[in-house]
């Protein structure tokens, strides 16, 4: 198994409950800004922090995963990163296109940036299931055994604390058995 670097990613292996303060303190902060905020600003800073919030912990997760287990984690770190970015710029982008505009036109502009905003987060949450799945099993699963995992991350305030265990039990055992993935 590869050694932990000291960056950003270790933080996903807190307490499950630490975790669960964190996301939902940024989710209550962010809808409190939001509230404050003029007419046709609020709805584009709350979705941005839920992007944060909510998208950020699978996206650290799965770089987690990728570091510690290498290729055997089946995470694209490229590809993971292009699609949180994308998800933070597009998700924001397609509010403020229906809060400023108008119109026929606008209206294709704002399905084009929130249709990709979401298959980006959708591809997002389905690596994290994937190499987090694959990590527990310490075998490729295929991917209906997979989907219970999925749709718990679609209400991930709710299942941070039962995700996050298993996140953590999962890299212990993973340690204390010295898999390296292969």
């Amino acid at each position: 198994m590869k050694a932990a670097s000291s960056d950003l990613t270790g933080i996903v292996e807190l307490h499950p409950a630490v975790v669960t303060l964190a996301m939902l303190g940024g989710l209550g902060a962010t809808l409190a800004f939001a509230w404050v905020l003029p007419a046709g600003a609020g709805g584009p800073v709350f979705v941005l922090g839920l992007v944060v919030f909510a998208l950020g912990w699978p996206f650290l997760q799965a770089l987690h995963l990728e570091e510690i287990f290498g290729a055997a984690s089946e995470v694209n770190r490229p590809l993971v990163t292009a699609c949180y970015l994308a998800a933070l710029v597009l998700l924001p982008i397609a509010l403020l296109i229906i809060e400023i505009f108008s119109g026929l036109g606008w209206s294709l502009l704002f399905l084009l940036a929130w249709g990709g905003g979401c298959l980006a987060a959708g591809y997002l949450l389905w690596t994290a299931t994937q190499a987090l799945v694959f990590i527990e099993e310490r075998r490729w699963v295929a991917p209906e055994l997979r989907v219970p995992t999925f749709l718990l991350m679609f209400v991930l305030p709710v299942t941070v604390p039962y995700l996050q265990y298993r996140f953590c039990r999962a890299l212990r055992e993973a340690r204390e058995d010295d898999w390296t993935g292969a």
